[in-house]
Formats: structure tokens, sequence, C-alpha cells
């Protein structure tokens, strides 16, 4: 938002989900002029304790209400909203903000950030996996018992599971492939009850693959961006894999597949995720991830 200081200064910035107040006191910093924060939960008491730390009550409006309840006179000129959860929908927040958006935004306001875009990749073993693993082997270590039933189970353990951790650079078995692009601009909250992508990622090396990477960026208008990928710096999104039954590949084969995100109609914040691929058009595997885990 900083960064962002020349379209955000002298304008009225609108909060949505604000949570402790530090986009708002970001907004402000960048010289907004009047800021709106809006937070349903209990955790609007710290915010405003947070907006009073820092000495911008008298630029910061706490709303604890929920956005679609919101009461404002007159529009804003930018929203703001750290509305990615990891990997990017699981908190299913988006349709909040595009109400938000549809309701209060001036015709030529801003939203931050503007665009996103989710990407896909296959990967090896993971050290994830291979930590599950180590304590098994330990105690074949220490006391001479073959436990390697129990490792292989860690391993089935993890097929079908959507698990949130960081991936390095040198787990990646595959090119990267862009799967969709969400316009927050344009976007509309029916757009968002299937999104789909195809994807086709030549291999890198020869091994097993245990499951598939995604991750997303998201940009801003002063042409900066927020990159997730494992090959970035680390950020609190890290990376969410979803682990497949493992498959062998040979240096240079292709991976093609589709994937869907939806909405949990059982967890309305979270997202379930159908995934169909084959290996060198060898025969079709698919997946569905409804089990979400944070590492």
């Amino acid at each position: 938002l900083q960064r962002n200081s020349s379209f955000i200064s002298g304008k009225v910035v609108l909060d949505v989900g604000a949570g402790t107040g530090i986009l708002s006191v970001f907004a402000c910093q960048a010289g907004a002029k009047l800021v709106h924060a809006v937070e349903a939960s209990d955790i609007v008491k710290h915010m405003r304790r947070i907006i009073s730390d820092n000495n911008m009550v008298d630029k910061v409006q706490v709303h604890n209400v929920p956005v679609e309840k919101l009461q404002l006179q007159g529009s804003v000129d930018c929203i703001v909203s750290e509305w990615m959860g990891y990997g990017l929908m699981t908190e299913w927040m988006l349709p909040s903000v595009i109400a938000a958006r549809n309701r209060w935004l001036h015709k030529d306001g801003l939203m931050f950030p503007e665009r996103v875009h989710m990407f896909i990749i296959p990967v090896g073993q993971t050290q994830f996996i291979i930590s599950r693993a180590e304590s098994w082997y330990d105690v074949m270590k220490l006391y001479g018992v073959d436990m390697d039933r129990m490792v292989h189970q860690e391993y089935e353990n993890m097929i079908g599971k959507m698990v949130c951790h960081d991936i390095a650079p040198e787990e990646v078995m595959g090119i990267q492939a862009k799967l969709f692009e969400l316009d927050l601009r344009t976007v509309q909250e029916e757009d968002l009850q299937s999104l789909k992508g195809k994807f086709s990622c030549e291999c890198i090396g020869r091994g097993d693959v245990f499951g598939f990477c995604i991750w997303f960026n998201a940009l801003f208008p002063a042409q900066v961006e927020l990159d997730t990928a494992p090959f970035e710096a680390p950020t609190h999104w890290l990376q969410t894999v979803l682990y497949v039954k493992p498959f062998q590949v040979e240096q240079s084969d292709v991976i093609q597949g589709s994937i869907e995100f939806r909405r949990n109609t059982e967890e309305n914040r979270c997202m379930c995720v159908d995934l169909q691929y084959t290996s060198n058009g060898h025969s079709e595997h698919s997946h569905s991830f409804t089990e979400f885990q944070l590492f």
C-alpha cells in the first residue's frame, strides 16, 4: 500500500475484513484522507486499540458489522482487503469484497489487489513427507524394529490431503502452468461458483511425483506484485500441496490435467478442489480434496 501511495493519498478507503486494522494503518501511512475499517468479529476491540495506539482515530472509522450490512454516506475511492486465504480461496472471503465493490466503490475507483493469478506445478518427495516418516526411522535405528509398514502408511495417509506448507525449489519436478486469472475490478460472485483451469507441465528430471503445488500472485495498481511462489521469498501464505498417489516420470514427460475450485457447501469459508491429470497420455487419475491441513 505504501508503494501505491500516489493512488491512495487524499482518498477515501474501505478496508474489508480489517482484522487487526493493519491495512487501515498502512492506508493512513500512505496518505488516505479517511479509512472505513469493516470487521464483523470480536477482534475489532483490538483493532480499536491498535488504531488508537498509532494515533489514527481521527482518520479511521471502525464498523463492527458484516460488510453486507455496512451503511456509508457516499462512495469510496479505494477498496483494500487481505481476502486471499491459503491456496487463495480457502477462506472464501472474496464474495464479501465483491459485494462491497459493487455497492460502494466509485466508478473510477481502485481495488487493492486488482488482479490475482493461480499457478500449479508438480512436486516430488517433500521435506514435509520425509519429516513424517523420520520418527519411524528413528524407532528402527534405536530399537532395531522394522517399521517400514508404518513409513508406507504415512505416505498412504497423505493421498487426497490438501496441505499448506513451504515447498523448496529443489522439490519442484516440472515447469509451472497458470490455471486462471481473476480481475477484481470486474469479477462477480457467480463467477466464483466454479473456478476452473487446465494445465500442461513438462517434467524436469526423473523421479516420483508426490503431488501438485498451487500458489497465487496478486498484482496492485503501481506495478507492485505479491508472489507466493516457491521460488520467491517466503510469505505467511506458504504454498498448498495436493498430495496424490506417487507416480514416476521421466525427463520431458508432460503432465496434463484440469482443476476446479468450489466452495465447500458444508463449511462456507472453506474450499473443495477436484483434480484430474494424466502423465504422457496414460490413464487418467482423479482426486477430490476437501480436508485442509496447515503445517
